[in-house]
């Protein structure tokens, strides 16, 4: 019986054995897999975006463009294929007719061989200017093979795995329509030009042509913290001069993008500002004589939610807004609206819903809403197409931040919200009237939900119905004001 009870053992100790080998060889043979994967060669993407050298209405046909790929290992790009389909549409959602097409075009190799650049020449040739397609209808999907490993390892000679991408396209520059504060411009300040992408490098001479204004305006450039904006430092003592600027950048490399671009933001105007944004209307520029003010108020049954008075403003680069309150304004789910009727009248004529808005209903009247900032006093949600919230007004002391342009002021004994709306986002100028209508309501949560009016000015414009739940806005009686 022990003879036979070792026999068992020991038969079990070569059977452990025997799979602790196979074990082990699988083990190995993954590790050799991953060496072999690495030894090879392989091909990645920093971006699948291409940011063109443009804005969004810039037309960049037959401009050269090509997509970087990295590749792990020095490689031969003999046999090397690029198959592409290029997909986009043009109409609007109830006409849209979609359009593809396939075809091949040559890579390049660099001179390193560690970077092969995708020709994205189909692609770039539609945008044009014209806005059809739209860039981000756009869809660019190639697929990459033929590469070999030419590293001189164990490996020279093998193929690179296959590579295929969808690319992307968007302009790099945000607007052409730049607008900087000179209120306090010393040697060293800085500004940013803002970019829809990252870049990662950009040339430190900046060419800066003065086109009115009596100034000197000496500039170097470099790559903000995060690539997304090109940063502007001033070598020149600019404060409270008013002068416009066409700043010449060169350099400048996307990330991504083989080509390194040179651009001219052209009418860039430095306009000193006047108004603090601190809820304290101390600035001269509240005392001047074309300040349009209202306080034809509804009178809300809360002081907290009353409105006493609301002035407007303007520098020739923002349009300052202050609504003062009786008391410091606060309630819980209270919301306060700009609505504005600029005089484009392409806007809406009625503002529904019960969030962000002045009543569960609200209808427009001789003019439409063009631009609407809202914001609500105990939370911060999404920006919406043509509505900006402005910051918290949660009882922080501190000025809120800038949000698409528009900005405001609320502090812990402060009466008084100042906001700061760029006129550039409002689409006035000089001479341009704008209506304003401003109102405070209060969400509450029911089966119908609903958004009640509780104060608004001027009262005069509003005609108030179903317990304040419709509001009917006359633009014509709105408080009207003057762009300087």
């Amino acid at each position: 019986m022990r003879n036979r009870l070792l026999a068992a053992f020991g038969t079990l100790s070569l059977l452990f054995a025997f799979a602790s080998c196979d074990q082990l060889q699988d083990e190995l043979s993954s590790e050799q897999l991953k060496d072999q994967k690495s030894g090879i060669g392989s091909v990645s993407a920093s971006s699948t975006t291409y940011y063109y050298d443009g804005s969004e209405n810039d037309s960049v046909k037959g401009k050269e463009a090509h997509l970087v790929l990295d590749l792990s290992q020095i490689a031969d790009a003999t046999d090397a294929a690029v198959k592409y389909t290029l997909e986009y549409s043009i109409g609007s959602d109830s006409d849209k007719v979609e359009y593809s097409s396939a075809g091949s075009l040559a890579g390049t190799l660099s001179d390193s061989k560690t970077k092969y650049y995708i020709n994205l020449a189909p692609a770039i040739n539609l945008i044009d200017g014209t806005g059809e397609p739209a860039y981000g209808d756009i869809a660019y999907t190639f697929i990459l093979s033929g590469l070999t490993n030419a590293s001189g390892n164990d490996y020279n000679g093998r193929s690179f795995p296959s590579f295929s991408k969808t690319v992307k396209f968007a302009p790099l520059y945000t607007t052409d329509s730049l607008e900087f504060s000179s209120k306090s411009l010393p040697v060293g300040s800085e500004i940013k030009i803002p970019l829809n992408g990252e870049i990662s490098e950009v040339a430190e001479t900046v060419t800066a042509t003065v086109t009115s204004g009596s100034v000197t305006a000496d500039f170097t450039a470099k790559v903000s913290s995060d690539g997304k904006a090109i940063v502007l430092t001033s070598k020149n003592d600019l404060s409270g001069e008013e002068f416009t600027a066409d700043f010449t950048i060169t350099g400048i490399k996307p990330v991504g993008a083989k080509e390194e671009y040179s651009h001219t933001f052209s009418g860039v105007k430095f306009i000193p500002t006047n108004v603090t944004l601190d809820g304290v209307l101390d600035e001269d520029l509240w005392s001047a004589s074309y300040v349009a003010t209202s306080a034809d108020s509804y009178s809300a049954a809360n002081t907290y939610q009353n409105i006493k008075k609301v002035s407007v403003v303007d520098d020739g680069l923002n349009l300052y807004v202050a609504v003062e309150f009786a008391e410091t304004p606060g309630g819980n789910k209270t919301n306060i609206q700009l609505s504005f009727d600029t005089g484009a009248d392409n806007g809406s004529t009625s503002d529904d819903g019960a969030w962000m808005t002045p009543a569960t209903t609200t209808t427009f009247s001789n003019g439409t809403l063009d631009f609407k900032a809202y914001e609500n006093i105990a939370w911060v949600a999404d920006n919406a197409t043509n509505q900006r919230e402005l910051s918290n007004l949660s009882a922080s002391g501190v000025c809120g931040p800038e949000w698409n342009s528009v900005a405001n002021c609320y502090t812990n004994d402060s009466k008084i919200i100042e906001y700061s709306i760029k006129l550039t986002e409002l689409g006035v100028s000089s001479s341009d009237k704008v209506k304003l209508f401003v109102s405070i309501s209060q969400y509450e949560y029911t089966s119908e939900n609903t958004e009640t009016l509780l104060d608004c000015v001027p009262a005069s414009a509003a005609s108030v119905t179903d317990s304040g739940q419709s509001v009917a806005v006359d633009f014509s009686k709105a408080l009207e004001y003057t762009i300087q």
